[in-house]
């Protein structure tokens, strides 16, 4: 049989028990899945491989992914076109902006 535990190792367990108490109800709380995460891969005294594995869960989520997506309708015209018609649209626009004026003259 083991010998019973001295006060001071009952002190230590105790104050192991409130602090795991604590951290479950601060998981349990209302927080976001993704704040759970951060906090956890920021907790210093969380062992470095659990750190790790909520930093590579959470960062997936942290910053959206973004993409574009290109959607046309009524017109049969191709995208390339609009898109040369915009941007000299565009350079016209940053020319009048300017104060510049643009000679057009019979070649060189």
């Amino acid at each position: 049989m083991s010998e019973p535990l001295t006060p001071a190792e009952v002190a230590v367990l105790v104050d192991t028990i409130r602090e795991q108490r604590a951290e479950i109800a601060r998981l349990r709380s209302n927080q976001p899945l993704l704040g759970v995460l951060r906090e956890i891969a920021l907790d210093p005294s969380v062992p470095p491989h659990v750190r790790l594995k909520a930093a590579e869960v959470g960062v997936g989520y942290e910053t959206p992914k973004l993409s574009a997506t290109v959607a046309m309708t009524g017109s049969m015209e191709n995208f390339g076109d609009r898109l040369d018609r915009a941007n000299a649209r565009v350079r016209q626009q940053r020319i009048e902006a300017s104060g510049l004026h643009v000679v057009e003259g019979e070649g060189a």
